[in-house]
């Protein structure tokens, strides 16, 4: 059975006029389709389920593994690309308004500021639909053998293997998630500093080197001693922590993205008030 395509919010529809006015005519109309997203997400969680009935499929997993870390650095370059054109364009977007002196028209036109600068997002992730397509694919395809070789170091299949495969779906799943989610916090924070900043060059080099920051962030805490352990020489010198892996693989990677776009979109809105009122 074929899924219908993404049911958006008014916002992100490319019929909303903030959208629009920045699509111009002959851009991509139609929504996302995530059906072979979730199939794919089902297609695994099935394969990883024979892996727990007969653990010697593990062997078949190898060479998916060596497939997945060599396809996988190639899709996230390109999914780190879509990101940057996204803040870079959100960014030119709200400097674009404060630089033609059209934002106080905006501001008293019949949409909420809330949704005028959701539609910025929406216009500058509707530039990027096609490509964002293909590498969202690329990256449910290819990244649940090396999400399994990662969750290994804290649930080890041989003593833990259900706990792992478990992880892997739940990481699967959160991983087509947060492909939605970290777009919308990358637009965020665009639009934000490029209603903060007098020059668009600064505002778009801000935006993407804030982004940047916080997924090194999260990577860096998902690599800490704490979370993941420390081994020498083959031993346990200290156990990973599951509660703090847990908080790190599945819960930041979804709540962070989410607070910084409500945050980012919140002070965007009171500064572009501000910018109207001046």
């Amino acid at each position: 059975m074929q899924l219908p395509p993404l049911a958006l919010p008014a916002w992100a529809k490319s019929t909303n006029p903030i959208v629009r006015r920045h699509l111009g005519l002959y851009w991509r109309t139609l929504p996302p389709e995530v059906g072979p997203l979730l199939s794919w997400n089902i297609v695994w969680g099935v394969a990883f389920l024979l892996v727990g009935l007969w653990p010697a499929l593990q062997d078949t997993l190898l060479i998916l593994l060596i497939l997945s870390f060599i396809a996988l650095p190639l899709t996230l370059l390109g999914y780190g690309h879509i990101l940057l054109t996204i803040a870079r364009d959100s960014a030119q977007a709200m400097h674009g308004e404060i630089r033609n002196k059209t934002l106080p028209l905006l501001v008293v036109s019949p949409i909420s500021s809330h949704h005028i600068l959701l539609g910025k997002v929406a216009a500058a992730c509707w530039r990027r639909m096609d490509d964002w397509l293909i590498v969202s694919y690329a990256v449910v395809i290819t990244s649940p053998p090396a999400l399994f070789a990662m969750y290994n170091a804290v649930w080890p299949a041989q003593s833990q293997l259900w706990a792992l495969i478990a992880a892997t779906i739940l990481g699967s799943l959160l991983v087509t998630l947060r492909l939605l989610i970290e777009p919308l916090m990358v637009g965020a924070l665009g639009v934000l500093l490029g209603t903060l900043l007098p020059y668009r060059a600064t505002a778009v080099s801000l935006a993407a080197a804030s982004s940047a920051a916080i997924f090194a962030l999260l990577w860096w805490l998902r690599q800490w001693p704490a979370v993941r352990g420390v081994v020498q020489r083959g031993q346990v010198i200290v156990p990973p922590d599951v509660g703090l892996a847990a908080l790190a693989e599945f819960a930041l990677p979804v709540l962070v993205p989410l607070l910084v776009a409500l945050l980012a979109l919140t002070l965007a809105e009171r500064q572009m008030r501000r910018c109207a009122a001046t």
